[in-house]
């Protein structure tokens, strides 16, 4: 008797940790089931694993609201996190220049200089944060020490009438800045409820998202470049391929090489991505939205992806071969 062997080449979902990433695939996924309808395969998977993907689809959506609050908060942060920078300048400056005439005028004791909140090592160095934080507090406890003296009797007056120095502005900007850290402190406590409430409503969503990848592999071991028409970034086991992510700045491009064919590229970030095919910008691009995915097919190897955006950075993934 002849036997005939089949080999199969064992393949492997790649899963993205990113919710967007997860998001799109889930996507994908719902859109090839519903337009399949009563053909699609996973009809009787469902079924008996009592998975309702339409109920999913409204967790998704409500997932998704969570991620644009986040989003939003995330922008209105780095707004708050530059403001504090700006309103820090000028005390923090002027505070460099007097604590090293107040390290001269403590040349005999310069642990003095704690009493102005100046961090002192064992050494009697000056330490200063890198921490806006902690930044703000130091500023803040330097010039309020000053302020607390009785006038004319801080060390500082003379430094101060030389440089022409605006104490009252400087006051005022740490007022501001402190106002706008406790906001800061405020966004990031929100920021941080909207990402725990969009993780609860999705967990279950991306349980079942998985289970269906997974099984779909299992319909497909023959062919499982299948599963990419799922939404599913599939590689061969044996092979050396990634799931890159990357950033763009505003305005900038980037091209990418060996770009796994079959596999897809999810944007990931907030604006519209453009991508172009091979290493230049020539001629009219892919527009790919935020969320949404696009398939790499034959003679995509090469890429170069845009952030034409002039307000936000751009992020995304790709597989490609190391």
């Amino acid at each position: 008797m002849e036997t005939t062997k089949i080999l199969f080449i064992m393949s492997r979902v790649i899963k993205t940790t990113n919710f967007t990433g997860q998001s799109s695939n889930f996507s994908v996924m719902y859109e090839k089931h519903t337009t399949d309808d009563k053909n699609s395969v996973l009809n009787h998977f469902l079924e008996e694993n009592e998975i309702d993907l339409t109920a999913d689809q409204l967790l998704e959506v409500s997932a998704l609201l969570h991620e644009r609050n986040r989003q939003h908060i995330l922008d209105i942060q780095g707004k708050q996190q530059q403001l504090v920078v700006n309103y820090l300048s000028i005390p923090w400056k002027e505070m460099l220049g007097a604590a090293q005439y107040l390290k001269k005028y403590y040349k005999d004791n310069v642990r003095s200089l704690v009493e102005w909140s100046i961090p002192i090592t064992a050494a009697g160095k000056i330490k200063y944060p890198t921490d806006e934080a902690k930044k703000l507090e130091l500023v803040d406890g330097f010039w309020s020490y000053h302020g607390s003296l009785p006038v004319g009797t801080s060390p500082l007056d003379e430094f101060i009438a030389a440089g022409s120095i605006d104490v009252a502005k400087i006051i005022g900007n740490i007022a501001s800045a402190k106002t706008t850290f406790a906001a800061l402190s405020q966004s990031i406590i929100t920021e941080q409820q909207e990402t725990g409430e969009r993780d609860r409503i999705w967990a279950p969503v991306w349980e079942h998202t998985k289970s269906i990848g997974a099984f779909l592999m299992k319909m497909y071991v023959s062919n499982p470049k299948m599963v990419c028409n799922w939404g599913y970034n599939v590689v061969d086991a044996s092979s050396k391929q990634s799931l890159r992510t990357t950033k763009l700045i505003i305005g900038a491009k980037l091209s990418v090489n060996n770009v796994v064919p079959g596999s897809t590229l999810s944007n990931l970030g907030t604006g519209e991505l453009h991508v172009y095919k091979g290493k230049t910008t020539t001629g009219t691009p892919i527009v790919v939205k935020a969320g949404e995915h696009l398939g790499m097919l034959k003679g995509f190897s090469m890429i170069t992806v845009v952030n034409p955006s002039i307000e936000v950075a751009g992020k995304f993934s790709t597989l490609v071969n190391r």
